[in-house]
């Protein structure tokens, strides 16, 4: 199972403090501290505004017939943190300094993957999503930033 695994990968990670922390006479943080490491943390960017808001409802009702939902943090409506037994869903933006782009957060952790292009404005009707051929070029163009999104700016390199 995977959160036996992942368990058994942050028990790893953490065996130099675990003996001391199974020495104090805490018995709730030890608890607690064994709780963390079964959980598989699963990370947003900007999924407290997006998309924990628009998949609550279905994925808590998958949550609730397999895990039982721990710990929610909510700050106004946005979803900061829904914790399980095996699952911890954060956003990483709660832990970021305010304007943190999703490409500056991937290049300070040396991350290959890039930001992915999305061509908003090519889709003006739902019957667009059906279609089975990539959009065209032109279709990146973005009138809010008034450049081809597929073009660097003057400041950034892709």
């Amino acid at each position: 199972e995977m959160a036996t695994a992942a368990k058994e990968l942050q028990r790893d990670k953490f065996s130099e403090f675990i003996p001391e922390i199974e020495e104090l006479d805490d018995e709730r943080l030890v608890e607690s501290f064994d709780d963390y490491l079964s959980q598989v943390p699963v990370l947003s960017f900007f999924g407290s505004s997006y998309d924990l808001r628009i998949c609550k409802e279905p994925m808590i009702s998958i949550l609730l017939e397999s895990d039982e939902i721990k710990r929610v943090i909510k700050r106004g409506g946005k979803y900061t943190c829904l914790a399980t037994d095996s699952l911890l869903f954060l956003d990483v933006v709660s832990y970021l300094a305010a304007g943190t782009s999703l490409d500056a957060f991937l290049k300070a952790f040396g991350a290959s993957q890039t930001k992915g292009y999305f061509p908003y404005e090519h889709f003006t009707s739902l019957d667009i999503l059906d279609s089975a051929v990539f959009p065209p070029y032109e279709a990146f163009y973005s009138s809010l930033k008034m450049r081809n999104t597929l073009e660097p700016a003057e400041h950034e390199t892709i």
